[in-house]
């Protein structure tokens, strides 16, 4: 009778604690599929409102160099207001840009495309910092379940935002996109964190056995100052690492069709498939490592070169054998995925309370982004100038090259930001 009673108590609180972790998953979820699912329809944009080519490749870089701007900005707002009630400021600004954004005019396209793009600077943000909050002890799955619903969304808003234009036009499928998501986790948000106290609502942790934190502040040993982020080494090798991993992404993702129909000679649709492997693949990427972790008990340092030689072999297996584009389209999948990770698994697990956790975080995603945005532009820049593909890719193996060192570097190093 009491295995009997046990195995229903931990079968209750096993829901309960589904039931409060939607509330993180669906805030995750919604941090890219609102600005993802404007590239698959930027013609029909570009065709009603008369954009040109630079007017419609603006629109989706804003939210990119929004993230590498606005990041450091939204850092200084987060230190002043309560972080519960930031989750649910950064969800609404989402939610008035995109309303804007679907109003179907030009100036109103620009404008609510910005504001998505503050509302999701926020949101990055945030999230990181209730990782560091309520899952500092599990902080590897709990980045890899983040980066995994980023993923995913990004899949899904991309096969799914054309098909809905059809239905309801451009400024429906870009409304869908855009409020649906926001919308569902600002009220999963609002029933599992409180506005007026820390925490998750003491209700859901009870039932789901957590402890309940009642400072956002949580293991801090005191209060913090951004200067001692800034005067820390490794602050500087993460921002870098990301920043190299963030354009890398970019880049490929924005010319990986076109490489494959320039070097195999495949058709628009069916390299545009083949290039889907390097999403597919970044979806599975964090859970996968973080389960190959586990089995063989290996050191994040062994997990970070994998994943920086796997990155490193696709722009070098693109050289020397384009032919295995498959498997190095699933290298740099790998690569950029887990990649992204892993760095903040090592945000949170290097800083000791939430000023360090939000100082190094927007350190981190203001250099990286900033950076990342230029990517697309820089290779397409070298193809220009030179007709093929060989410089870009001998660009990619330096910058993937350099992963793979300095990614150890920050893996074995045991230093932590220290105090004035």
């Amino acid at each position: 009778m009491k295995q009997v009673a046990y195995a229903r108590y931990f079968q209750r609180r096993f829901v309960w604690i589904l039931i409060t972790l939607s509330a993180f998953v669906l805030l995750a979820g919604s941090l890219r599929g609102t600005i993802t699912a404007l590239p698959p329809i930027i013609e029909e944009i570009q065709r009603d409102l008369g954009l040109s080519s630079a007017e419609a490749g603006l629109v989706t870089s804003i939210p990119v160099f929004c993230f590498g701007f606005f990041t450091p900005f939204t850092a200084l707002i987060l230190r002043r207001i309560r972080l519960n009630r930031a989750v649910c400021l950064g969800l609404l600004i989402v939610i008035l840009g995109a309303v804007l954004r679907s109003l179907g005019m030009t100036w109103s396209l620009f404008v609510g495309t910005c504001v998505i793009g503050i509302g999701t600077t926020c949101s990055n943000l945030v999230v990181t910092m209730l990782i560091g909050r309520d899952f500092r002890h599990r902080a590897g799955i709990m980045t890899a379940v983040y980066s995994t619903m980023i993923d995913l969304m990004i899949a899904a808003s991309t096969a799914f935002s054309f098909p809905l234009v059809a239905y309801v036009g451009w400024r429906g499928a870009a409304g869908v996109w855009g409020v649906g998501p926001a919308l569902i986790a600002l009220v999963a948000c609002l029933a599992i964190y409180p506005l007026n106290r820390p925490g998750i609502r003491p209700f859901f942790a009870q039932k789901a056995g957590w402890t309940i934190h009642t400072d956002d502040s949580v293991v801090t040993a005191g209060p913090a100052k951004a200067s001692e982020i800034y005067r820390w080494p490794m602050a500087w090798l993460m921002a870098f690492a990301f920043a190299v991993n963030t354009f890398c992404y970019f880049g490929v993702a924005a010319w990986l069709p076109k490489i494959l129909a320039d070097m195999l000679e495949m058709g628009p649709n069916d390299a545009g498939f083949a290039a889907s492997i390097y999403h597919i693949v970044g979806v599975a990427a964090p859970l996968s490592m973080m389960a190959v972790q586990k089995m063989i008990r290996a050191q994040t340092s062994t997990i970070l070169t994998l994943v920086s030689l796997s990155w490193l072999l696709m722009p070098i297996g693109m050289l020397l054998l384009p032919g295995g584009w498959a498997l190095w389209s699933a290298c740099g999948g790998l690569g950029q995925g887990a990649f992204f990770s892993i760095t903040f698994t090592l945000v949170i697990e290097r800083t000791t309370n939430m000023a360090q956790t939000r100082t190094l975080s927007a350190l981190v995603q203001s250099i990286g982004y900033g950076f990342g945005a230029l990517g697309p532009w820089v290779l397409g820049r070298m193809y220009d100038m030179t007709a093929n593909w060989l410089w870009p890719f001998i660009l990619l193996t330096v910058l993937t090259g350099s992963l793979v060192v300095i990614s150890q570097i920050v893996a074995r190093s045991t230093s932590t930001p220290q105090p004035q």
